[in-house]
């Protein structure tokens, strides 16, 4: 994230706001349809098709110039997840990321970056990506190391019935 650059364009926008000169445009919720040059190659305008608001209200605009881009949704992996919903309950993330489990579902589900809600604000920050990986790491390594002892254990028992 660009501090300076998100506060000239802050500026500018809100500049626009007071002049009543709407130049410049960030348009939430769009998707574009279509995208077609208007005119000859001196024009350079640019036709889109959209599709407006939560609604998908269709529409068209011609502009000089276009920056897309994409936005997110915050569902919290859930979609991704979904398939897994009858092992896991989602949103119930322990300290190292992993994704609580009915006793019988094996695999470990680590999720990171959509743990707002349970892990604060700096869950999303990709500033602590590596610190975030090194916990999800050490995880791993101890989940690997207990299945280790587990799988000893369970061969010296049954060495000791023979």
């Amino acid at each position: 994230m660009d501090a300076d650059l998100i506060e000239r364009i802050y500026a500018l926008l809100y500049q626009q706001q007071v002049t009543g000169d709407h130049r410049h445009q960030v348009r939430r919720l769009t998707q574009v349809t279509h995208a077609q040059a208007v005119g000859g190659a001196a024009d350079g305008a640019i036709r889109l098709d959209l599709s407006m608001g939560p609604d998908g209200v269709a529409g068209a605009e011609i502009y000089d110039a276009v920056v897309l881009a994409t936005g997110y949704s915050r569902d919290g992996g859930r979609a991704l997840l979904s398939g897994l919903e009858p092992y896991v309950a989602i949103g119930a993330v322990g300290r190292d990321y992993r994704l609580a489990t009915v006793p019988e579902f094996r695999p470990a589900v680590f999720v990171q970056g959509t743990n707002e809600g349970t892990h604060g604000l700096s869950d999303t920050l990709l500033s602590v990506l590596a610190t975030r990986g090194q916990e999800i790491a050490d995880a791993l390594i101890a989940a690997c190391a207990a299945a280790e002892v587990a799988a000893e254990t369970q061969m010296l028992r049954q060495l000791a019935r023979m």
